[in-house]
Order: C-alpha cells, then structure tokens, then sequence
C-alpha cells in the first residue's frame, strides 16, 4: 500500500492530523510526495489530506473518526462491491479550530468503472443519507464522506468537467466573472503545470454545488487579483471557488526540506510507500512480581495467567485480522511459562515485530533474555519509576526491585534487545523526574516515555498517589530540557495546554492506535475510547485545537463517583478479562 499523496493544510492542520492519525508515526511532511497548504480570503478553512491504497484508508479513517462504527459499516458495504482501482484519502478540514474527518474514495488509473455515480448513490442507500445527485454531463471521480462530532453525516460527490459552458451552466451567475478568468488564464498555460489533471472540478452536496475549483498554472497565478497570495517561494496549483459562503482559495505546494528542494510538479509521481503496520497488545492475565501502587489492576482482583491455548486463539485471530505487531503485557508477561512460545507462534501467524511491556526483572538471568531474543523479541519497554531505588521500591512495594530491572535492562541489550522505559510520574517521584530521565538515558535507554497516571484500578481507591498536574508539568518540562539530545522522549496522557511550546512531545492516548488490547476472553479494548471517559473539559478547551485528541483534563475531582461506579462494573471488568 502507498501513499497516493498530502493534500492541504497549514502547520495547524498538519499537527492535528499527525496527533489523530498516529497510524503513521511521523509528521506527515515527512512522509515526501506532495504537501498542499491553503490560504484562504475568509481564513475561515484550513485543510489537511493523506492519500493511501483503500484498505489502509479505511484502517486510518476507522481510528480517527468521531463515529468508527460508520467507517466499519462501510469497510463491510464495500468488501461487497466492486472496488478494483479505488484509492483512500483520509483528511481533516479545519472550520475554526474543529477538525472534521473525510473518507475519500477516489476513481484510480485502474478503476473499473469511468464513474463512481452509482457508488455513490448506493453508498448513501446502505448509511441511510441523503445521496449527491451531480447532473451530468461530466464523471464524478471522487466520493467523499464527512464525519464530525455531532450533526449529519454528509456525502459529497465531485463532478470533474472539461469544458467552461458545462461548468457555467451548473454554478451560480455570480461566479462566472472569475470562472471564466480561471480559464482563460489555464487555457493559456497550455500543456503545462495545470495539465494532466481535472480542469475543473464541482463539489456537491445532495443536488447543490458547493465550490468550483481550477487548476492553474505556478507562474500564472499573479494574474488572479482575487485570489490570496500564497507564501513566496511555494508552487500554486489551483483556486477554489465557495459557492456558498464566497470566499476564495488558493492551494499550492509546499517546497523545501524534507521535501525536495526543488519543488515537485502538480503531476508528480505518487510518493513512496510509507505505511505502518497495525498494532495491537495481548494480555496474558494480571499476576505481577510487583505490587506497584499505581497499578490499573487492583491487587485483590487479579486475573490469572492465561491458558496457554486460550493465548494462542488469541494471537492466530488478531495475525488474522490484519495486526502485524504485537506487544505482550499483564500483569507481568515474563511470568507466563510459555512466553518464549507464544512469541514464535506470534511470527509464525504473521506477525512481523513481537515486543514487551515488563518491569524487567526477570531478564536479569542471562540466558533468559537471549531465550526471549532468539524466539524474536526486538524491543522491551521496561516499567520505571526512579533512579533513586529507595523511592523506585517504595513504589513498586518490593524491595531490590530497581537492581533487578537494571540487571535486567543490561541482560536485554546484551541480548540485542532495544531498551526504552516507561516512567509513571506519582507524587513520589515527580521532583526528580531530570534526574531519573538523565540517569536512565546515561545507562542506554534511550526511549523514555513520561506517564501522568489516569484515575483507574489502584488510583482510585490511593488518589495521593497522584502528582499535581501544575508540578507534573512544570517538572516534565524540566526533564524535557535536561535530557536534550540524549534520548527521545514522551509525554502521555498530560493537556497539552501544561506544555506551551512542547506539545510536539505529548502523544495523546485518545488518539493512539497503538493501544488496541485484546484479551484471553477474546475481547479488544480501545484504550482511547477508556481515556475519553476519565476526561473533564474546562472553559480553556473552547476554541483549542488540541480539543479533540485531548479532551481536557483529568477528572480527579470525582474519584468516589469513579470508585463507586469501577465497583458496579466489576462484573462487566471480570467479561472482558
């Protein structure tokens, strides 16, 4: 699967959609092809697209979507249909600071059909929406479904025409002026940049048009006095024109590192692959060899280790599925008699990187993480909490747990196993966080993960476990600036509005992919969807654009109400597991 290519968008819309669509975990301006900002004479609408082969379209758009349940309908209605040569965008248009999530299906070179007019009368038929009834003549190329929060869904449908009169005679009297300029200022380019592609395009919505849009030619844009100027030394590839509101737009191509240095023609190629492959972590039950105090598994409810069978079912339906990486996690997974197995097994049904979450302990026998590595394990996440091995055990509640881990940590890359370390920010540990991160760095592990701990399991009935969040960040911060260039380093589950300037470090587990977990029981959790109901929003979040993958802060105000309702939903907890 590859990228088809960028589309739209500012340095805003950029962030939000990288921040959404952690599918790939890169800036998506890092990805090459073509990368389209937009500039325009409301400043109202700022856009952001990433182009994919349909299936990884539809995995992306499944993630980041206020409604999945709409994207899994119509992944099912289309392994139904006709699809041959369909490609995915995925993008997130900016009205203000609400993003609002389009599904693209787009007709490729290879399509089997020169229209995809009936795909989008049946696609409305199977979601119960109202259908776009462009007329014809002309082919609709595109079909684009609108996801937002709240309201309709929408199904937009885009008419690409060849000739000015059949334009003209859809669109409103009041855009023929600057219609008409459009083309004649194309028609003058020739067979240059403006070629190859639809010479005009019409957006509709139902039987209404809603924008008309031009290609035109990079050096003839001076010749368009309505039209915004775009940043110098950018590549201008067409205006659009709202029908609705009236404002105008200019989209052009963003030059320079790590693109190219020289910019990219309109008719570029389609950038190279560049896809992540599908995650997702295997619990093997709750039994731990520490007793942290902070645990999300309450101690007196522990679930057993797994059957090793029950494991295996597991892991064959999720290679099945479509995940190629997985991570093992309890409990503590190094205490499953059958790990090495289960490993080789995970690669056997088609996993391609198999890793750990652990507190490490149990690799400090040698032979034992070479046994780990040899059955495929690459990487280990080691559970962290201090330099310091007094406030490290304290916490764990099992003394000479930070010497085990180290010797453990050390074992493992001896081994050729990659060391990083989740470190859980407490009360107990926030006022040395530069210390411990540095310290950590210094011995090799140079992956850190900073962890503001979520109100669940053990935090709800030890609430003064809890850091401060002003003191978490402001020491967070510190660690950041200490640590430098040593190692990488994240933030989890901390508002962005605590790290002004920094936010580029947090990654938000409500809009992280990576944390799907499935269960013996045979359950998948989206960690997000937990997250998003242990969030209260403030006044402050109005108007943020870090609202959605965010949702405000903490609600620690209300730890009984959560305690008490953890408790009626035991039997459901028990379900899962």
């Amino acid at each position: 699967m590859s990228v088809v290519e960028i589309l739209g968008g500012d340095a805003a819309a950029v962030q939000i959609v990288d921040a959404l669509a952690r599918h790939v975990r890169r800036p998506l301006y890092q990805l090459g092809g073509e990368v389209e900002a937009s500039r325009c004479s409301d400043g109202s609408t700022q856009r952001c697209h990433a182009g994919y082969a349909l299936g990884a379209a539809l995995d992306v758009a499944g993630r980041i979507a206020p409604r999945r349940a709409v994207v899994e309908r119509v992944r099912r209605w289309l392994q139904q249909q006709s699809t041959d040569g369909l490609t995915g965008l995925v993008g997130v248009a900016l009205d203000g600071t609400r993003p609002r999530v389009k599904l693209y299906l787009a007709r490729g070179e290879a399509c089997s059909t020169d229209d995809l007019r009936p795909l989008a009368l049946a696609l409305a038929d199977a979601l119960s929406i109202p259908a776009p009834t462009p007329p014809r003549p002309g082919v609709v190329d595109v079909v684009a479904l609108e996801l937002e929060q709240a309201g309709p869904i929408a199904l937009k449908a885009y008419l690409t025409l060849d000739e000015i009169s059949a334009a003209r005679a859809l669109v409103p009297h009041g855009v023929h002026a600057r219609l008409e300029r459009l083309w004649r200022i194309r028609a003058g380019a020739g067979a240059g940049a403006g070629a190859g592609r639809a010479p005009i395009l019409i957006a509709y919505r139902g039987a209404t048009p809603t924008a008309i849009q031009v290609r035109i030619a990079s050096d003839r844009l001076d010749q368009v006095p309505f039209a915004p100027r775009p940043a110098p030394g950018t590549l201008p590839t067409y205006v659009s024109l709202g029908l609705q509101r009236g404002e105008v737009t200019t989209y052009f191509l963003l030059p320079g590192q790590p693109l190219s240095p020289t910019p990219a023609a309109p008719d570029s190629a389609p950038a190279p692959a560049v896809d992540e492959p599908r995650a997702i972590d295997v619990s093997i039950g709750e039994v731990c060899n520490n007793d942290c105090r902070f645990c999300i598994n309450p101690t007196a409810s522990w679930a057993p280790l797994a059957e090793r069978s029950r494991l295996e079912q597991v892991i064959v339906r999720c290679a099945a599925d479509g995940y190629r990486r997985l991570g093992f996690l309890g409990g503590e997974p190094t205490l499953h008699p059958d790990l090495p197995e289960l490993i080789e097994l995970a690669y056997a049904s088609g996993f391609e990187e198999v890793m750990l979450i652990t507190n490490g302990r149990r690799l400090k026998d040698p032979v034992y993480a070479r046994r780990l590595r040899v059955a495929g394990i690459s990487r280990c996440l080691f559970m962290l909490l201090s330099w310091r091995a007094r406030v490290h055990d304290a916490i764990t509640r099992t003394p000479g747990s930070l010497r085990e881990a180290l010797l453990g940590a050390r074992a493992a890359r001896a081994a050729g196993i990659t060391v990083g370390a989740n470190i859980p920010v407490t009360r107990d540990n926030v006022d040395h966080l530069a210390e411990t991160c540095v310290r950590f760095a210094d011995a090799g592990i140079d992956q850190l993960a900073l962890l503001y701990l979520s109100a669940y399991g053990n935090v709800l009935t030890s609430p003064g476990i809890l850091a401060p969040l002003e003191i978490a960040a402001a020491q967070i911060r510190r660690a950041i600036e200490a640590v430098g260039d040593r190692a990488s380093l994240v933030v989890d589950n901390l508002p962005y509005c605590y790290l002004p300037g920094l936010e580029e470090h947090i990654h938000s587990e409500m809009a992280n992919p990576w944390r799907e977990i499935a269960y013996p029981s045979g359950a998948v959790v989206d960690v997000s969807d937990v997250f998003r109901f242990r969030k209260r929003r403030l006044a402050r979040c109005d108007g943020c654009r870090w609202d959605r993958v965010c949702g405000g802060v903490q609600d620690v105000d209300h730890l009984d109400t959560l305690a008490r309702q953890a408790a009626e939903g035991r039997a459901r907890a028990e379900q899962l597991r």
